[in-house]
């Protein structure tokens, strides 16, 4: 076997000298320095191809002697930390020591020769969960007030409107448990329009959502693990000309693991968001338009050499969709094609991080922009003894706008400003849902739905299998039953049931922490008086 030469540095003919000794290269292979036993020297040396030496910049050099206030000094070995945030070298003249330097940014000795935080996989998934956080909760306040208006529009004949549900949501592959329990009755809703009396009912709602995912490691970013649970309450009435109106409150909490070693992002987040539907022809065409702003509130924890790096980071959002359904109705089937645009746009605060290592980030600016495009089939196989109905969806999404710069410079090197440009999610997306819907008399309810996405990509490739289920029951008009999970590192089981006799709402509360059965619960029960 033979070996030939594929390229070299010319040491001669730079600053490192004549007598090159140890060398180390770093910076997934974008970095190589070089230990020189005649001018005590450490050259740093930036290759435009990763562990390819035939182009490459030479940044410059420093002195051991200089960094040690020592002339006796001869470099030997050099060697790094795992994220290049030390420097360890070798001298053999004198007490033949090591020495231990703290650089200013990874993998660097230059000032402003520090690299990207992409070259971290931690530092950028980190930087990648940010963005994901402020669409996700965009997108999750959006889905709640319009699934409250398809939830309507499936029970417009029913006597109650008001509902609470509990939606356990897990991604990657998806497992979503809805439970519907309805908790007042109110005036039966035609499909005629509305008179005066009927616009002073006011219905009340809300809904839980506890949120499984993980999104795998890629060539430049750690694996991402998320757990994201909230509540939404809301409240809407219906309109003189049959449409539905209302707002709805959201507070979430989402927790973001990156990689292995103890790096994270907590952040907490506040939606309102006003939501309107509104017929524009025969009842069948509807509009639905939504609009909301937010609040996102971070806690940044990046491990780097197992010591914490942490910041703060607080940012504002203002969102909006678009909606236009409608139905085509053939024998027992109806057709529901649909459009949707969704827009939003969040400011993330600069933020300056404490620690080794840290940096100081600008304000970032991150847009959603989504277009949707689904056809909708429902199936009517209703008998006299109860409600049957079966549907599917089949929906393209197109995510137009998924990139979002990322400044900032090192703390302990501001001479230069760096820009990356993160980009996360899929352009082009399928979504294919099948589902049924049945409805016993007067007490039982069931609605379950089975739902892939598809992303199709070539850097973004994957898919999400979602399934819903929904059980009601209604056994007294006066009396409320509510079932409630929610909680971040400890989680909470509350049971509620509500009772209205004559002008006294008498209620019972019973708290179990599932964390630790037994040892932490509570009950109480209250009675109050409407005048």
């Amino acid at each position: 076997m033979s070996l030939v030469t594929s390229g070299g540095i010319h040491l001669s003919k730079g600053a490192a000298g004549f007598n090159p000794d140890a060398i180390f290269i770093g910076l997934n292979g974008k970095r190589l320095f070089v230990t020189d036993h005649d001018k005590y020297t450490v050259t740093q040396f930036t290759l435009h191809n990763p562990y390819d030496t035939s182009s490459f910049t030479e940044d410059g050099s420093v002195s051991i002697q200089d960094l040690t206030s020592d002339n006796n000094r001869q470099t030997r070995a050099l060697g790094f930390s795992k994220s290049g945030l030390k420097m360890f070298v070798s001298d053999d003249e004198g007490d033949d020591e090591i020495f231990e330097f703290n650089l200013p940014c990874p993998f660097n000795i230059i000032a402003g020769k520090c690299a990207s935080i992409t070259e971290n996989k931690d530092r950028t998934g980190i930087a990648e969960a940010q963005i994901e956080t402020a669409k996700r909760a965009i997108n999750m306040s959006t889905n709640s007030a319009l699934n409250r208006l398809k939830w309507i529009r499936r029970n417009k004949d029913k006597e109650n409107l008001s509902n609470q549900n509990a939606k356990l949501n897990f991604s990657g592959t998806m497992l979503s448990t809805l439970s519907p329990l309805p908790i007042s009755s109110f005036k039966k809703i035609s499909n005629h329009k509305t008179n005066k009396e009927d616009n002073k009912n006011y219905f009340h709602w809300s809904e839980g959502d506890i949120s499984l995912g993980r999104i795998g490691e890629t060539s430049t970013a750690s694996r991402k693990e998320n757990l994201t649970n909230a509540i939404t309450y809301g409240v809407d009435r219906f309109k003189e000309d049959n449409g539905v109106e209302g707002f709805a409150i959201r507070y979430g909490l989402d927790d973001i693991d990156v990689g292995n070693v103890g790096s994270n992002l907590d952040s907490r987040t506040y939606n309102v968001t006003y939501y309107n539907t509104s017929p524009m022809k025969n009842n069948t065409k509807y509009v639905d338009k939504i609009f909301g702003i937010g609040r996102i509130e971070s806690d940044i924890l990046t491990k780097l050499d197992g010591t914490n790096v942490t910041a703060d980071r607080t940012g504002h959002q203002i969102y909006g969709t678009l909606r236009i359904k409608d139905e085509y109705k053939r024998n027992k089937l109806t057709f529901i094609p649909s459009g949707q645009i969704d827009l939003g746009h969040t400011k993330l605060d600069g933020y300056q991080e404490v620690g080794s290592g840290a940096i100081k980030v600008q304000d970032q600016h991150i847009t959603t922009q989504n277009l949707r495009a689904a056809l909708a089939l429902v199936d009517d196989l209703s008998t006299d003894k109860y409600t049957f109905k079966r549907h599917g969806k089949l929906e393209y999404l197109a995510d137009t706008d998924r990139s979002s710069s990322f400044k900032y410079n090192y703390v302990s090197d501001s001479s230069s400003t760096l820009i990356d440009n993160l980009e996360t999610g899929a352009l082009h997306n399928l979504n294919f849902e099948v589902g049924i819907d049945i409805v016993f008399p007067e007490r039982f309810s069931l609605f379950a739905i089975y739902e892939r996405n598809q992303t199709f990509d070539n850097a973004y490739s994957g898919h999400t299998d979602n399934l819903y289920l929904a059980i009601g029951y209604l056994p007294n008009k006066d009396t409320e039953y509510a079932f409630s999970l929610n909680g971040s590192e400890n989680l909470v089981s509350n049971f509620e049931i509500k009772k209205k006799i004559n002008d006294y709402n008498i209620s019972f509360n019973l708290a179990e922490n599932l964390m630790n059965l037994g040892e932490a619960s509570y009950a109480s029960i209250n009675v109050n008086k409407v005048f």
